[in-house]
């Protein structure tokens, strides 16, 4: 079985951009981190100071319908 690890990429000095750390597959390492397995490509991104293993974010519940939605504006003009 394959070990599960949260990782985020490296924090940069203020100012600097974040770093972009690409996936194997599917474009770069959100920025919040994500959970992976740990196989030699993250292994190697972790030497390499890439990457950091950091704790996962606690689940945020879902939003109930409705809230925090946007208020919905009448549309202006004459209707047909």
């Amino acid at each position: 079985m394959t070990e599960r690890i949260f990782i985020k990429p490296t924090s940069q000095p203020e100012g600097q951009p974040p770093l972009k750390v690409r996936k194997p597959v599917n474009g770069h390492l959100a920025e919040q981190g994500e959970s992976v397995n740990l196989d030699s490509y993250w292994q190697r991104r972790l030497n390499d100071g890439d990457v950091v293993e950091a704790e996962e974010p606690a689940e945020v519940p879902a939003e109930a319908p409705g809230e925090g939605a946007a208020p919905v504006k009448p549309r202006s003009g004459k209707s047909a």
